[in-house]
């Protein structure tokens, strides 16, 4: 599917998934040779970018995440920690959701690298 005239293109399928074959392949050439766009990303670029875009954001003001083990809250507490330091507190949040024993154990991992406070319910 395409609209030439805007330049949108697309795809009913998923090119990105393991079970289409060639599928990275694809989404690779359309990325360099139809988009002609450079391979400059990388995961520490990316990550890079995230935390200057944070420090610019934040400033030198104080940040309090909620914490809830999770991927997402984790990823954002260590880019924020990355990106201002002592100046972020992480809140972890035990929602009587996660599984026997893993709020003491997430805890004890966040707590030494970002200096988390623990709030159950």
């Amino acid at each position: 599917m395409a609209n030439e005239e805007k330049r949108f293109y697309g795809v009913q399928f998923h090119p990105e998934v393991t079970h289409t074959r060639q599928g990275m392949r694809m989404l690779e050439r359309f990325v360099r040779d139809i988009c002609q766009c450079e391979a400059l990303w990388t995961p520490a670029k990316i990550i890079d970018d995230a935390v200057e875009r944070i420090r610019q954001q934040v400033g030198d003001d104080k940040v309090i995440l909620g914490l809830s083990g999770g991927v997402d809250s984790s990823v954002t507490a260590m880019l924020l920690h990355r990106a201002i330091g002592k100046n972020l507190t992480c809140v972890f949040v035990d929602n009587g959701l996660l599984r026997l024993n893993e709020a003491q154990q997430g805890d004890g991992d966040v707590r030494r690298p970002l200096w988390s406070e623990h709030c159950s319910r």
